[in-house]
């Protein structure tokens, strides 16, 4: 009789998400959103991890207290125009950029995000595997890493409209862009 021998191995894989910026550098500190300014994530695995991100398989915001917006369907797309998704299979790489629906900044609140990367090993370490899986070791598919994004603040615009608006009420002399802009928003009478 042989003698079935379990060897269980954990990988670090080391993705990393965070936001960052056109560069595709870490934002750092606070981030806060208004209303029309976008939001970008990436996702990244360091080198000699022995592993690429194949795809970034869904994502949805969620604002605290009920709107959620999908960003990313479960085929790894983006869900509609308001997310733009780059991320080629292979890839050390991807980012997103959304832009958050209206309803979210119906008033000020906190927004993150959650979903999935599907990672893929590197061509060298599949082989390495599937020579294990040939001297009867089981090989698992390539790795699912959940991803959740640190919360930031989204304000209501109003309450920004309201803060210009006592500014400039102690002030004799409005701009004429200034003033009509006001005007259409109701808040110069």
């Amino acid at each position: 009789i042989q003698n079935a021998v379990t060897e269980t191995k954990f990988y670090d894989f080391g993705l990393e998400t965070f936001y960052c910026d056109g560069n595709g550098d870490e934002i750092t500190g606070q981030v806060t959103k208004q209303q029309g300014q976008s939001i970008k994530v990436c996702a990244e695995v360091g080198e000699g991890d022995a592993v690429v991100i194949d795809k970034i398989s869904d994502f949805v915001w969620i604002k605290q207290g009920g709107d959620t917006q999908e960003a990313i369907d479960a085929s790894g797309n983006s869900a509609d125009a308001l997310t733009r998704l780059s991320c080629v299979s292979g890839s050390m790489t991807c980012y997103f950029e959304s832009l958050l629906m209206i309803s979210f900044f119906d008033s000020s609140g906190i927004v993150s995000g959650n979903g999935n990367v599907l990672l893929k090993f590197e061509e060298e370490q599949r082989r390495m595997l599937e020579q294990d899986h040939k001297n009867n070791r089981e090989m698992q598919d390539d790795p699912a890493i959940g991803i959740r994004t640190q919360p930031f603040l989204v304000q209501n615009s109003l309450s920004s409209f309201s803060d210009l608006n006592s500014a400039t009420s102690q002030s004799t002399y409005l701009s004429p862009a200034v003033s009509f802009f006001l005007l259409t928003m109701g808040l110069v009478y």
